[in-house]
């Protein structure tokens, strides 16, 4: 093994010749020339610096200079030589991975120490643009009315939010979108979801590369999310804000209670402090917080508990009813964030900084059939940590490396009651000191007292060993139930669950309780290196490598109550379905070389990846018999892709790019590794596969850039994607009693579409900005689980072996943004967003009547809004905000019923439902409307919050 590993690393060592990192930029580069005002001639030896870096350069023989490693955002640069007026522009925008062009004319003079000072604009176009990118500043983030930063990704051109939530970058796969942090991977490998939280008030600047992303990025086939992180400052200062509010409509018909206003539902403290770090010198340190709060607004009530029961027999319907009534936010949750870094500049060359993240929250989600007894869901509690070493050192002006390594680890739990694991407990449950058998199984197995297999019966610890290898009962203790004020009585924490076989449909459910237990924590090792250098003025060289070493560890259970466990708790052991728990160490290599060739007429990007994948896992050969068969270890998978990027002038403020790359990217880790002790499951068994090959695509883009006015500039963009090797399932059928799916990557998909972006910068104090995009995305399966999902259909539905729309296919999508402020005393920003609906597949009483996604929901158009003014005394600046979303409280259908298209409009009540309506006056039934109009089918309502924050900082 050790062999296979180094061979493709010392491959790639030798093809690139040099030791750096495969990661997303998280530095701009400063260049250009500086002439004499008078004389129009280059000036050699002039000094340029950027004072608050402390980096910078000299002019060669013909004026040109280059400054690199330059921290995105505002900076100011200073131009200063013997018999020349000091020029200092302020304001320079500096974006991670471009070059920003910055040109100086010197007067001379006869006095020393003369000054003058400029402010520069930043470019409406971008001469080295090669791909599609959107640049999000920590301002925007302040001024515009948004909770997180994907709230602005949302409104970029070539993002689409799905029915869900989930961001869709140019019609591929939430899935297929990779997170960074300061230039570190953070998406959650196992499910590729983002694995850190990020507070909006430590974020520097946020890019999303939406095109053919350069070779120094991987692991993603849509796009690049790459947030940097602010560094602490020189002097002091800290920011509290504090934000509250509610959710306000008069649409009591769809949301119950949402005309009640209560300013404290929702809360949110921020905090954030930054300064010198007096523990070291030349050294800085911020820390940053937020916490968040709130009981929800989709409501339920507490009718119901899980022990109610029910009695459906006959024409007299019982259902006992042994809650308090009291309304419960069914959609609460809490969590907290943390973020710090520390930064120090022991030597001028040398920059070394350490990062941490960290995060935990516990929250509920709606779910509709819970409304009337929403004890019996399931809480969901996460966190995560990751820390961070970054050490960056400049060899001259025009070279410099930095080294990152990093450890990230992510827990998740979802339960109905939180098990604690080591705990006691006696195997003679009936204390007659006999072991007893409770059960036999349907091979004659018998099941007895005796858990652990010992031969004799003892109070024993139970530990995650235990119940993994042989199955374990689990403590049941009585807790106090309150009936109404004046009745107590004592019940289990689990009660026995009933299939609820017997309730005729479209009923809410009276009791019992969700019986899953999941657990999972994952860790990755990170080391990186990369190597920067400006060859010459026309040459950026750009190469790295990447190593990621992981753990993931899953838990899935299902807790068992029955005859067989004498209506007890019971954890099953892993030899069963009911327990699917594994611990993998896949792990990947990656390395890259790039060259950015900048001529004044034209720029080229070109470069060359390989990505290594290693699952370390083996696979069954024999289809027919997974269980019983022999096992075959899979071989690494590895891919070369070349990129390429062209961007020339076509005016003096006009330019085209053209790029083009191939884009490698292995499956979320839970495909490959579910249930690997193949164990068959009632209804179709799911397999992972831990063969699976890499997805993979291949990008074309063209596009335009034009700056139409002093003020203004558009970009126009064509785009389009084919999806090779897309991850899929495959259906087989072995005999009546076993049927399974297993994951593959087989599907395919293409995506086109072009995108047209509108900048207005501000202008007394008004800025516009549009992004318009119109895209066709179309694949065989929006899911993985696509076949898995058509064969437990009844009867089993064929799937699609044509393009048809994907579930996010949004073919018209408008965000306009406007703003206005007045020079820092007060503004107001409003997001508008139009969309076309997406598509959904037909179907009359539960059957399929068309093609897949063959009919469109209605459009949606929301409006929020910001508006702020601030108050000043002295170093100290106070604000009050109002954030309002949904402005106009519009009523957005999400999801539909399938047989009209509708929200809030089903055929069901025409043929089924009547056992409901013959029993509407039996306590505890609900109307059929109402089990049948959820309100998650619809966007949130009017949502009004009110903020208060203080600026201080010292002298």
């Amino acid at each position: 093994m050790k062999n296979k590993v180094l061979t493709p690393v010392y491959t790639i060592i030798l093809l690139i010749g040099m030791i750096s990192v495969c990661l997303a930029g998280t530095r701009g580069k400063i260049a250009g020339n500086v002439i004499d005002k008078s004389t129009g001639l280059p000036l050699a030896g002039v000094n340029i610096y950027i004072p608050s870096e402390q980096i910078g350069s000299v002019t060669d023989s013909d004026g040109y200079f280059v400054i690199l490693n330059v921290p995105p955002g505002s900076q100011e640069v200073v131009a200063s030589m013997i018999g020349y007026k000091k020029l200092t522009v302020r304001n320079v925008s500096v974006a991670t991975d471009q070059t920003t062009d910055l040109d100086f004319e010197l007067e001379s003079s006869i006095l020393q120490g003369e000054e003058v000072v400029v402010v520069a604009r930043k470019p409406l176009v971008q001469a080295d643009l090669t791909s599609s990118k959107s640049i999000i500043t920590e301002d925007d983030l302040k001024s515009m009315p948004t909770e997180s930063f994907q709230g602005l990704l949302t409104t970029k051109a070539g993002v689409t939010e799905g029915t869900g939530g989930a961001i869709h970058i140019r019609g591929g796969r939430s899935s297929e979108v990779l997170y960074m942090l300061d230039g570190i991977a953070v998406s959650n490998p196992f499910n590729s979801s983002l694995g850190m939280n990020v507070s909006t008030n430590m974020i520097k600047e946020l890019t999303m590369v939406s095109g053919t992303f350069n070779a120094e990025y991987g692991k993603a086939m849509s796009g690049i999310v790459n947030i940097v992180t602010r560094d602490g400052s020189n002097r002091f200062e800290g920011d509290v804000s504090f934000q509250f509010g509610d959710m306000l409509s008069s649409r009591t018909n769809i949301f119950d209670d949402v005309n009640q206003y209560d300013p404290l539902n929702f809360k949110r403290l921020d905090l954030s402090l930054s300064g010198p770090f007096i523990f070291l010198p030349r050294s800085s340190f911020i820390i940053a917080g937020t916490l968040k709060e709130s009981d929800g607004w989709l409501y339920g009530y507490r009718e119901h508990t899980p022990f109610d029961f029910y009695n459906f027999q006959g024409d007299d319907w019982f259902i006992s009813a042994t809650g308090d009534g009291e309304r419960v936010g069914m959609n609460n949750y809490a969590n907290g964030n943390v973020m710090a870094k520390i930064t120090t500049k022991p030597w001028a060359p040398i920059k070394i900084s350490y990062h941490f993240n960290g995060y935990a929250g516990e929250s509920q989600k709606y779910d509709h059939a819970w409304k009337y007894n929403p004890d019996g869901r399931y809480t969901y509690t996460s966190n995560n940590q990751m820390h961070s070493l970054h050490f960056t050192h400049s060899l001259s002006e025009k070279s410099y490396y930095t080294v990152k390594a990093s450890y990230k680890r992510s827990e998740a739990e979802d339960y109905v009651h939180k098990l604690k694991v080591p705990y006691k407990w006696n195997e003679d449950i009936n204390g007659n000191g006999a072991i007893d058998v409770l059960w036999y199984d349907v091979d004659g197995t018998p099941f007895t007292e005796d858990l652990n297999g010992d031969g004799e019966l003892s109070n024993i610890s139970v530990d995650w060993d235990l119940l993994r290898d042989h199955g374990a009962f689990i403590p049941n203790p009585m807790h106090e139930l309150k009936y109404d004020d004046s009745t107590f009585f004592q019940v289990p924490l689990y009660i026995p669950t009933d299939s609820r076989s017997d309730v005729p449909s479209y009923h809410f459910i009276y009791g019992s309780q969700q019986t899953g237990y999941f657990l999972s924590d994952n860790e990755t090792y990170t080391l990186k290196a990369d190597f920067t250098s400006q060859m010459n003025k026309y040459n950026q060289i750009r190469s790295g490598i990447e190593f990621n070493s992981y753990m993931l560890h899953s838990n899935d259970i299902y807790i068992e109550m029955s005859n067989r466990t004498n209506w007890q708790p019971f954890i099953q052991s892993i030899a069963t379905s009911g327990h699917d728990e594994y611990t993998r160490r896949p792990l990947d290599f990656a390395a890259y070389i790039q060259d950015k060739i900048e001529f004044k007429d034209i720029i080229v990007q070109a470069g060359l990846r390989y990505d290594y994948f290693d699952a370390r896992d083996n696979t069954f050969t024999n289809k027919t018999d997974p269980a019983g068969s022999d096992t075959l270890a899979v071989k690494p998978k590895s891919q070369i892709s070349p990129r390429l990027g062209v961007s020339f002038p076509i005016t003096d403020q006009g330019y085209i790019h053209f790029s083009y790359g191939h884009f490698f990217q292995m499956p979320p880790f839970s495909y490959l590794y579910r249930n690997p002790g193949k164990k068959k499951s009632s209804g179709v068994t799911r397999f992972g596969n831990p063969d699976l090959d890499a997805q993979k695509t291949v990008m074309y883009e063209f596009g335009l850039q034009q700056q139409l006015t002093s003020m203004m500039a558009m970009d126009v963009t064509i785009f389009y994607r084919n999806i090779l090797n897309w991850l899929s399932s495959e259906y087989n059928f072995i005999d009546n009693t076993f049927r399974y799916t297993r994951y593959i990557t087989q599907d395919y998909g293409n995506v086109r579409g072009i995108t047209f972006s509108l900048t207005q910068r501000s202008f007394s104090g008004f800025a516009v900005n549009m992004d318009y995009t119109f895209q066709l995305a179309g694949g065989n399966a929006s899911s993985p689980d696509a076949a898995y999902y058509d064969n437990l259909k009844i009867p089993p539905v064929e799937s699609e072996k044509k393009l048809v729309p994907l579930d996010w296919d949004q073919r018209h999508t408008l965000n306009v943004t406007l703003s206005y402020s007045s020079k820092g005393n007060y503004g107001a920003s409003v997001i508008n967003r139009f969309s076309t609906g997406k598509p959904y597949t037909p179907t009359i009483q539960g059957q399929r009547n068309a093609e897949e996604n063959s009919d469109r929901r209605l459009f949606q158009f929301t409006t929020d809004l910001q508006a702020y003014k601030y108050f000043y005394l002295g170093n100290q600046r106070l604000s009050l905000s109002v954030k309002v979303y949904n402005l106009f409280d519009r009523l957005n259908e999400v999801y539909v019923n399938t047989d009209t298209g509708r929200s809030g409009y089903s055929l069901v009540p025409t043929y089924a439902g009547q056992s409901i309506t013959m029993h509407a006056d039996t306590p505890g039934i609900h109307s059929l409307e109402e089990r049948l109009y959820s309100p998650t089918n619809y966007s949130n309502p009017r949502q009004i919050l009110i903020g208060l924050s203080w600026h201080f900082q010292g002298k």
